[in-house]
């Protein structure tokens, strides 16, 4: 038995309580403890409370009103929880609003740049359907053009000289190269001009005579 428990059982005596509420550590509702009547009884309540991991001792009245307070500071400051201090709270309060402005800043950036990259994606989908169509017109024009050249020869080959309408893309081959084949003849057989005659120096003068 220690002192405390001492201390407690002469303070109990004291008090004359009719029964005791004893606050074991760990346990969240305090234990009923009666104090017999008998002539030992208060050997009996040392040995029953050095057997418990008591903090707290209420002495009570019959109607359960508390008469004196018995508290053990050693097992009570052991169960009590650590406290941190102010300065660790603070620094801990303030890491965590400085991450969570951290996280929406990159939020932020991340967003912008995938509006960005729509955009940019969207400009050149817009520059594509425009080329695609240039590319559709161009062709367009280019059709028409070979279609009516195409008319335009076939209408010149359907009157050759022979009467025989020329109706084939071999027909307008046919005149096309005989036109350059004659062209080249010609210029074949064109006399070239003969070269200037060369110049004869003049007569040295005669002895006595004097050139003017």
């Amino acid at each position: 038995m220690t002192r405390i428990e001492d201390e407690a059982v002469n303070a109990i005596r004291n008090t004359g309580a009719d029964h005791l509420r004893v606050t074991i550590r760990g346990e969240s509702e305090p234990r009923r403890v009666a104090i017999s009547s008998r002539r030992n009884r208060w050997q009996q309540l040392q040995a029953v409370l050095s057997t418990m991991e008591w903090t707290r001792i209420d002495c009570c009245d019959k109607a359960g009103g508390v008469l004196h307070t018995v508290v053990d500071e050693d097992a009570a400051n052991a169960a009590a929880p650590a406290k941190t201090t102010p300065t660790i709270d603070a620094a801990a309060g303030l890491a965590e609003r400085f991450a969570g402005l951290l996280v929406q800043q990159h939020q932020a950036i991340v967003r912008a740049q995938s509006e960005q990259y729509v955009a940019t994606l969207r400009g050149y989908e817009q520059l594509v359907d425009r080329l695609t169509t240039s590319i559709g017109d161009l062709r367009g024009i280019f059709t028409e053009a070979l279609t009516m050249q195409r008319s335009a020869f076939m209408a010149a080959a359907s009157s050759g000289g022979d009467g025989t309408p020329g109706s084939t893309d071999n027909d307008m081959l046919k005149m096309l190269m005989m036109g350059w084949m004659q062209q080249r003849m010609g210029a074949a057989a064109a006399p070239s001009s003969p070269p200037p005659p060369p110049k004869t120096p003049p007569p040295p003068p005669k002895n006595g005579e004097t050139k003017t």
